[in-house]
Order: structure tokens, then sequence, then C-alpha cells
């Protein structure tokens, strides 16, 4: 059977704070959607299954158990095993959280949309946050700039459009985000609380918001926050 099984996370800090975004990560690993599901995790399904998908994806040097998950997505199913993997939260708290988590949103969007030029022309910088330290956005933002703009300005609406669509398929993380911090407060374990606004959105604001327009908006939301962000860090040196 074309079946994969995964486990919820907890991460082992060593550092206070981020109460609410570290419950947020942890809850989302319990979930069965796409962007929930890592190497980190614990992935489990038949060596048929795995052969079938073509092993992992060896052309990059990280991504690749998220490119394994997709191709999961696309031709299976996953199931949430019981239990949870301990995994450390040590590069979040050496390089911060939210730019982590902002550089990994960056490196899932790109590789689902087929940006391939960010990667050949990141790796170096990429390589380099393997040593400890402060992760700066700057030279990946700016990487990002130079490269969309070196498609031409067809190729590069035709990106900023993929990457709204992208957003918009992502939109139940806000939802659910909402949900989490409700959960928090009434002491309900990460993946184990209510979540009636994620069904909310599911039903009601997905179709609207994953629609051409809805790509439309996003598109240009994303471009808006991208270019905030990159002046942002221009203007602090």
């Amino acid at each position: 059977l074309n079946i994969a099984g995964h486990f919820g996370l907890r991460f082992m800090r060593s550092n206070p704070g981020n109460n609410a975004a570290y419950y947020f990560y942890e809850a989302k690993t319990f979930l069965n959607r796409p962007e929930c599901i890592n190497g980190d995790q614990g992935i489990m399904l038949s060596r048929l299954f795995f052969e079938s998908l073509g092993r992992f994806d060896e052309s990059l040097s990280f991504m690749e158990d998220a490119r394994l998950a997709r191709k999961i997505f696309q031709t299976g199913q996953w199931i949430t095993l019981p239990g949870r993997v301990c995994s450390s939260a040590r590069r979040f708290e050496s390089e911060g959280l939210q730019e982590r988590q902002t550089l990994n949103a960056f490196l899932h969007n790109f590789d689902a949309i087929g940006f391939d030029e960010f990667f050949n022309a990141a790796a170096d910088a990429y390589r380099a946050r393997h040593k400890s330290g402060r992760l700066f956005l700057k030279p990946f933002l700016l990487i990002i700039h130079k490269q969309v703009c070196a498609r031409g300005l067809k190729s590069a609406v035709t990106l900023w459009y993929k990457t709204g669509k992208y957003v918009a398929t992502n939109g139940w993380q806000l939802a659910f985000a909402l949900d989490c911090r409700r959960n928090l407060r009434r002491n309900f374990a990460p993946g184990v609380g209510p979540t009636p606004r994620l069904a909310f959105y599911d039903k009601w604001m997905a179709p609207l918001l994953t629609s051409p327009p809805g790509n439309f908006l996003t598109a240009l939301m994303a471009l808006f926050w991208f270019y905030s962000r990159l002046l942002k860090s221009l203007l602090r040196n």
C-alpha cells in the first residue's frame, strides 16, 4: 500500500520564550497536510513504496525530505503515528526562530514552484548556515531580487503569481495558528485541541483564496511583504 507514517514533534529547548510559536510548529507536525511533514518526524514507509518514488532526490544537499513528502502526497497517503519524536531546537535558538522559519518558507516555496535559479545562486550562502550564529536574511533577499529581475518582466510576473498561488494554498495556517493560540491558553497538548477556525477556513475561505483572483491578491501581498522586508534590511546598514 502507498502509505507513509510520521510522528509529531516535540522541540527540546534550552531557552524560554516563543511559546506560542513553538506550540504552533509542534501542532502542525501532527497534521497530514502539505508543508507539515519533514525528515525529522521519522518518516516510515515500505521499501517498495520508497523505491517507486525514486528514493531521495539528492540533486541538492538539502530539501530531499520535503521533496519525498511532496511525492507521497501526490501518489499515496500520510498517517500520523502515535507518540512523538524529540527534535533539538538549537538551530532555531542560535539563528533566530523567525529568521530560520522565513528562510524555510522561501526554500519550500521556490522548490514547489520550480525557481531553481535561487538554489543555484544561494548554495554557498545556505551551506554557510551550518555554522552556528545568527541568521541574517539580507543576503538571501538580495539573491532573490537579483534572480527574479534577471528573468525579465513577463517571467518575473509569472513567478510572483506562482508564489501567490503557493501562499494561498497555505493560507489555512493563519486559521490554524489562531486555534493553536486558543488551545495553548486552554492547556491542550499540541495536536490535541479543537480547530474550529481551521474547519471554517477550509469550508468557506479556501475556495475563495485559492481561486485565480485570490491567487492574484496573495501574489500582490507576497510582493509587498518581500520588498518591504528587503528595504528594511537595506536601511539597517
